[in-house]
């Protein structure tokens, strides 16, 4: 990675803020700081990945209020777990109100939901059991997962 940015900069990289999951560890985060400094950069920081989201999301918003806040969610749901901030603006200033995880919730749950409920209508419609026959299993979750890029 800091090839790519030396490459795409065409100067030298050094310092960086690193995005980890909310729900590392203390040994993890220390373990993430440890390749930083191997690779050869310099970590100022580590960051909760959604909170470098709502960062993102609100360092150039210019319709902020000025005495109220507006409170945004921000969701992420990887494969195998999601993460969730909840974030108040005001103009020029950021507050973390909230945030969580589930380790054990993610996209893959989504899927097998979908293909539960689509090989159960597919039985009641149909008389198949996708269950029984693979290929029409490996079909059913290939348009599951398409279904959810949608």
């Amino acid at each position: 990675l800091k090839g790519i940015a030396e490459g795409n900069l065409n100067a030298a990289v050094v310092d960086c803020c690193i995005g980890i999951p909310v729900y590392f560890t203390d040994l993890q985060r220390r373990a993430v700081l440890d390749a930083a400094t191997i690779a050869g950069l310099r970590p100022l920081r580590l960051f909760h990945e959604t909170t470098a989201t709502a960062l993102a999301y609100g360092i150039y918003k210019t319709d902020l209020p000025e005495n109220d806040q507006l409170n945004v969610a921000f969701v992420d749901v990887g494969h195998a777990s999601m993460q969730v901030s909840v974030v108040g603006y005001k103009k020029g200033q950021l507050k973390m109100l909230s945030h969580t995880y589930d380790r054990s919730l993610g996209g893959r749950d989504f899927d097998e939901a979908l293909f539960k409920h689509f090989a159960a209508k597919f039985k009641e419609e149909y008389k198949i059991d996708v269950y029984r026959m693979r290929v029409h299993a490996l079909g059913c979750a290939w348009h599951v997962r398409n279904l959810r890029r949608c």
